[in-house]
């Protein structure tokens, strides 16, 4: 499949929690967001559904960072759900 480019409002999402990164953080995804960036689907979400974040230990920090309410979510009004431990 060809490599696709996030669009907005995930880009500035994704991005602002890239920055603040001390080390690498792989991010699983699925739902809509993934929908909606590979297939072009017509859905609309207001968020990230993740399924695994690796290192485990970045687990909280990122959660906290990207969660409903956060500076994050004010900005760009996207929130990122953990969908399993």
């Amino acid at each position: 499949m060809p490599s696709k480019s996030i669009p907005e409002p995930w880009r500035s999402f994704l991005s602002g929690i890239d920055a603040t990164l001390t080390e690498k953080v792989e991010l699983h995804c699925v739902g809509g967001f993934v929908l909606t960036v590979l297939y072009d689907a017509p859905r609309s979400t207001a968020d990230v559904d993740v399924i695994a974040i690796t290192p485990r230990t970045e687990i909280e920090p990122l959660m906290r960072l990207a969660e409903q309410g956060s500076e994050l979510h004010r900005k760009h009004r996207v929130i990122s759900s953990l969908l399993a431990w």
